[in-house]
This record gives structure tokens, sequence and C-alpha cells, in this order.
């Protein structure tokens, strides 16, 4: 009877037991699971990040083109790639929306779309978008040959070009003590001469 005594009390272990097993296996899988659909909305969240860039680049550069083709339209004159030269690709997003170059999230500076020449990601010019036009190349310093020409053309002298930068050519606001295409071209130098 004794022994009858301990069986049966065994038994009830050996159910606990197994039951113990089997929710650590369970919990096991479901934090596997809870695993893979993370890393799988990680990659998900990544690839919509790409997308929606890739879409807001597009816009942006359409926008550029759209400008280059209303210049082509103008005959190429001065007056028409000057106005190429101060438009900005980042006008057509609206925010909360950026052209997040580097896909970090936040809105700074980006060296990877002018190879290692930085570009404020808040505004991004089209001579960084687009580099041709009118069979022209378009960057920072023809766009700045370009608005100087204009505008001695209008009669202005050097410190009237100067406040004409300051006041329509847009660095942006990333990292103020790092060098972007603005500063590269010479464009603040020009913007000092406004007394």
């Amino acid at each position: 009877m004794f022994f009858r005594g301990k069986k049966g009390t065994e038994k009830p272990i050996e159910i606990f037991v197994a039951l113990f097993v089997i929710l650590a296996v369970a919990l096991l899988m479901l934090r596997l699971f809870q695993t893979q659909i993370t890393d799988q909305q990680q990659e998900l969240d990544q690839f919509q990040r790409e997308s929606k860039l890739q879409n807001l680049k597009q816009e942006a550069i359409t926008h550029c083109q759209t400008q280059c083709s209303r210049a082509s339209s103008d005959g190429c004159s001065l007056r028409s790639l000057a106005q190429l030269c101060i438009s900005y690709g980042s006008d057509r997003i609206r925010p909360p929306d950026f052209l997040d170059l580097n896909l970090d999230g936040t809105m700074n500076m980006d060296t990877g779309l002018l190879v290692g020449v930085g570009v404020c990601e808040d505004e991004v010019p089209c001579h960084a978008l687009i580099s041709t036009c009118c069979g022209h190349n378009i960057n920072a310093v023809s766009c700045k040959n370009f608005l100087l020409q204009y505008w001695a053309q209008q009669g202005n002298n050097e410190q009237e070009i100067g406040c004409l930068v300051q006041n329509t050519v847009r660095r942006g606001t990333c990292e103020p003590l790092a060098q972007t295409w603005y500063e590269q071209a010479g464009y603040d130098e020009l913007a000092a001469q406004c007394g």
C-alpha cells in the first residue's frame, strides 16, 4: 500500500513537469515568432522609407526638370538659367516630409548626393538633382556664374549682388560649421559683400 501511494503522487509531478516543459517550449517558440515578426516589420519599414524617399526624390527631380524645360522654352536665356539655379527641388516637398537623402530619419546634411560635398536636406537645390540643362553643366559653380552674369547684366553692383545672393541662394540649416556646396562654390563670400 505504501508503494501504491508513492506511485500516485509521482504522476501529478510528472504531469506538472511535462506541462512546464511544454510551456517553456511554447514561450520559446512565441519569442522566436515575435523576433521574426519584428525583423520583418523593420525590413518593411525600411522598404517603405526607401520607397517614400524615391518618390519624394523623383518629385523633386521632376520639378527641376520642369524648370529646365522652362529654360529651354525661353531659348536657354541667361535669365531662365539663373532662375533654374535658384530653384530648389525640396520646395516641392511638404513638411513634415523632407528629402532624407541618407535615410537616417533626421533632417541634416548628406554628402552622398554630390560625392563628398554637403547638401542640407531641407534645401536641396536643383543643381544637385540634375546635371545638365540647355547643353550646360549644371552645378554650384556654373550656377554661381550664371547668377553673377545675369545680375551684372541687370546693372547690379557687387554689394547688390551680394544681397541678391544672401536673399535668393539658400544654403540650408544643417551643421553650420560643415562645408556644403554653398561654401565650396564661394556663395558665402559673395553674400558677405552685402552691406
